[in-house]
């Protein structure tokens, strides 16, 4: 996981650096405002001293379980909602249709956020 802090104020009001105005503004009153952001910090959530992406925690839960989607789903318990939509894209591109009946079986019987990862990756799949 990364944080990133976004700050927003008011418009600069000095001869400083100017505001400039947005190529595609979404209205015709414009509004000037500061905006910043900080580089992301990342966050070792397992505690083994590095980043690991969520799709690498995927790609090593399927080398473990397969693509069988009930081991599958027991492991991903264990993990977050980004993780398990991860798995599904992986499962799907491995030539495993994550809408099949024997995954829409198993992903029934998962915890909830296991159920919402697979549900957000299906959502962008076309039919």
């Amino acid at each position: 996981m990364h944080l990133v802090a976004i700050a927003s104020g008011p418009p600069v009001s000095g001869p400083f650096w100017a505001i400039p105005k947005p190529y595609q503004p979404s209205s015709r009153v414009w509004e000037p405002r500061v905006l910043g952001a900080t580089n992301p910090i990342w966050l070792d959530g397992d505690g083994d001293g590095k980043f690991t992406a969520a799709r690498t925690y995927a790609k090593e839960i399927l080398q473990r379980t397969g693509a069988d989607p009930k081991k599958l789903m027991l492991e991903l318990a264990k993990y977050d909602e980004a993780v398990a939509a991860q798995a599904a894209s992986l499962c799907q591109s491995a030539g495993r249709d994550v809408r099949s009946a024997e995954f829409e079986r198993a992903i029934k019987s998962a915890l909830q956020h296991v159920q919402r990862g697979f549900a957000a990756y299906a959502a962008t799949l076309l039919n």
